[in-house]
């Protein structure tokens, strides 16, 4: 199953908060509004920010959200491009509304497909050489 990776960095004068709040309760609605019937899955997993300061060593996250579309296949994924690359009013839609929370120079798009490999069939159990 093909998937779209979003990786997304609040704009300017937003707080985490209202960059999630804003995600969950217009933009996400929005996009299954539009493409909803091509998604096998929608995720948004949101950085957690703390108290607002790396751990010692690290460095402050780039990106508020990680978020994960699953297509059934490479036909709904493509489907989902074509739409909005026939449709002007579609793609100016979308980026009003992202231009709304998002620092949309700085989004990412990664189109990923899984490999997975089995913990259970792979483990080693006591006793067992490998």
């Amino acid at each position: 199953m093909p998937k779209l990776i979003g990786l997304f960095r609040r704009k300017d004068g937003l707080t985490p908060a209202e960059f999630r709040d804003y995600y969950e309760n217009h933009h996400a609605p929005f996009a299954v509004s539009l493409f909803g019937h091509l998604f096998a899955g929608y995720t948004r997993s949101y950085v957690d920010h703390g108290d607002g300061q790396p751990a010692p060593g690290r460095r402050a996250p780039e990106f508020d959200v990680v978020t994960e579309i699953v297509f059934a296949d490479e036909a709904a994924m493509e489907a989902m491009f074509a739409m909005s690359a026939a449709n002007p009013e579609v793609r100016e839609a979308i980026a009003a509304d992202e231009a709304a929370f998002m620092d949309r120079d700085a989004t990412r798009l990664l189109i990923v497909k899984d490999h997975t490999i089995s913990l259970l069939e792979h483990s080693v159990r006591p006793g067992m050489d490998r």
